[in-house]
């Protein structure tokens, strides 16, 4: 079985010109462009003119396509419906247009769609160009490498005197040349046709119109005795002196703490068990060996020494001399008063001192401010503090936290014990704060720092070490980012035993949920989350229910039929029946009683979703203890 060539063209596709048939409808002018990956001047053009009908037929068969093939990781681009008024207005035609260019375009990196037979038989019929053959090149200045004494004659002649001419050629080039110029006979019509399908076929096969032979050099390169004028590694003896080299390396000393044997020798045993395990699945334990890998090779480096992290020897939560300077510029927040100073966050800027070692503070002491913080939101109450103004002062705290532990170069398990309670106290404030208005309290700030936060514990997370936490944060993770397909691959990549922990298993269902809009699931099963998971999942509630009535009002459309609202209810996992009256009343659905009237036509976007505190989905697991019980009850 002969094997697919490999791809050599670079694709796009543009829709542009419409224009009003003669017929009555408006057609648009479709260009598919391949330009090739190894001769960038080689480019060809297949242009065909297509109507509305043939754009949707094709975008159905597509759509299709990927969506057996992906499973919905992601939406294929949608495409505008069709109506009977109004389809001449400028504005219909460009949507359409650009729906159309967003369709082809989002094919190109697929290849089963790209390669597609469907698309195939869209451009079939269309015109094949080349349109560089129709203007005139700029001359190419004279060759850097002399050329023969005779010229390019003697080396053309004697070129054709060795390579064999098959019968015919003379006459298949006459008839290309004679078919570009444009000339139209109506014995050669017929030609023209079948050489267009045959173009046709191989661009959207994968393949080039160009000769296949891989065994020869392509056309134009350089022999090594003309490249070595201007490569000096090429010249006589360099092959032999760079494979001395490459040996050498095996025998250099190695550096300073690396026992025994050549240094590059055991950063290859690091890289081959590297690989051995991720060919095992085992991704952490492939990290680690890359890891060690790099740090064996820059110790064997010659040359000075690298830097070591400083070591904090502060033991107080606040340096003595931060603490002097703020309480003389009555700096000293509320909540600092009685339980004591906190180190605020100062942002490093460059050619500023790193700080000493008594100005940090160790990682005991980190962990004991961060535990200290989280008291601090049940002291918010005793002191009249405002939830937004408490917000503020224990996130800068906790910044400050993170910025000594990274000029201490902490990483690991002691890393992660932080940042798994700076997270919880992510979660935990946006949830609470999310009804606040934007003048007290940023949502776009807030989420910036929980991934920013996500990110650094997903890092230590790859270090070896024991993560008792790890489910339900990266559970967390995930349901934060709800219907993002870089975080389910991130998630999926994560190993099989971590991936079947409950609290994964629970999150993946709940995204595939979200994706495949199975509402009833989606509901059912984030009952079942911890509070913190339902922290993190509680911003995508609103959208769910959302689309929830969207759906509803499509399937149970009728002017009689009434469903119940203690039903609905308990489907959205709202908080009764009053609650879910206001959500259809929002939505333009009408309320009889006891029930709702679903109607596709009377359904609406209320725009701006308002934050909905929710009993039965967050607050009723948080339990009657305090934050930070909860937190170091789930906390590493």
């Amino acid at each position: 079985m002969a094997r697919q060539a490999k791809d050599e063209y670079q694709r796009d596709y543009t829709v542009t010109e419409p224009r009003t048939n003669p017929k009555g409808y408006t057609e648009y002018k479709v260009t598919a462009k391949f330009v090739s990956k190894t001769n960038p001047e080689d480019i060809k053009e297949v242009v065909v003119w297509k109507r509305y009908s043939d754009l949707r037929k094709l975008h159905g068969d597509l759509a299709y396509t990927h969506r057996h093939l992906f499973r919905r990781l992601e939406d294929f681009p949608a495409f505008p419906k069709a109506q009977v008024f109004g389809r001449f207005e400028p504005e219909v035609i460009e949507e359409r247009r650009q729906a159309a260019e967003t369709m082809l375009r989002f094919t190109v990196p697929i290849p089963a769609l790209t390669n597609s037979p469907q698309l195939k038989e869209f451009f079939r019929g269309g015109e094949v160009r080349t349109p560089l053959d129709a203007c005139s090149l700029p001359s190419l200045p004279p060759p850097l490498i002399p050329m023969p004494p005779g010229g390019l004659d003697e080396t053309q002649a004697a070129t054709e005197q060795l390579e064999p001419r098959s019968p015919g050629a003379e006459e298949t080039l006459g008839a290309e040349s004679y078919r570009l110029e444009g000339e139209d006979t109506g014995g050669d019509l017929g030609i023209r046709e079948q050489q267009g399908d045959a173009d046709l076929d191989a661009l959207f096969a994968g393949g080039g119109l160009e000769d296949e032979d891989r065994g020869s050099p392509p056309p134009g390169a350089l022999p090594p005795h003309d490249l070595a004028l201007f490569d000096p590694v090429l010249a006589a003896g360099a092959e032999e002196e760079a494979e001395a080299a490459a040996e050498a390396l095996w025998e250099l000393d190695p550096g300073p703490g690396v026992p025994g044997g050549g240094y590059v020798a055991q950063a290859t045993a690091q890289v081959r068990g590297a690989l051995a395990r991720e060919a095992a699945g085992d991704v952490a334990g492939a990290l680690s060996c890359y890891r060690g890998a790099v740090q064996v090779l820059l110790q064997g480096l010659p040359g000075p020494p690298m830097e070591e992290f400083p070591v904090g020897t502060c033991q107080a939560m606040c340096p003595p001399a931060e603490r002097a300077r703020r309480e003389h510029q009555g700096r000293l927040h509320r909540l600092e008063e009685e339980d004591g100073a906190v180190k605020e966050y100062s942002r490093p800027a460059a050619g500023k001192p790193r700080p000493l070692p008594e100005e940090l503070r160790p990682p005991a002491v980190l962990l004991a401010t961060v535990r200290h913080l989280l008291g601090c939101v049940e002291s918010q109450a005793a002191t009249a503090v405002a939830p937004a103004e408490g917000y503020d002062f224990i996130t800068d705290r906790l910044r400050a936290v993170r910025l000594d532990a990274a000029l201490q170069g902490l990483r690991g398990a002691p890393y992660a014990t932080l940042l798994e309670r700076v997270a919880a106290y992510l979660l935990h404030a946006g949830y609470c704060l999310g009804a606040q208005p934007p003048a007290l309290w940023d949502p776009h700030l807030h989420r910036a720092q929980l991934q920013e936060t996500f990110a650094g514990l997903r890092r230590c997370y790859r270090e070896p070490g024991p993560h008792r936490a790890q489910p339900l944060f990266q559970a967390c993770f995930l349901l934060c980012n709800l219907g993002s397909s870089e975080a389910l691959r991130e998630t999926l990549d994560l190993p099989a035993p971590l991936r079947g922990s409950p609290e994964l298993r629970t999150a993946l269902d709940i995204h595939w949920a979200f994706l495949e809009r199975d509402w009833a699931r989606f509901f059912r099963r984030a009952r079942g989350l911890s509070y913190l998971a339902s922290c993190a999942l509680h911003p995508h509630v609103a959208p769910a229910r959302r689309q929830a009535l969207l759906t509803l009002s499509h399937g149970f459309n009728s002017r009689r039929g009434h469903f119940p609202l203690e039903r609905l209810a308990r489907l959205l996992a709202a908080e009764g029946e009053g609650e879910v009256a206001e959500l259809c009343e929002a939505h333009g659905l009408r309320v009889e009683g006891a029930a709702v009237i679903f109607q596709k036509a009377a359904y609406k976007d209320p725009g701006v979703l308002e934050h909905r505190p929710s009993w039965e989905l967050v607050e009723g697991k948080r339990g009657e203890g305090s934050l930070l019980e909860l937190v170091e009850g789930v906390c590493s």
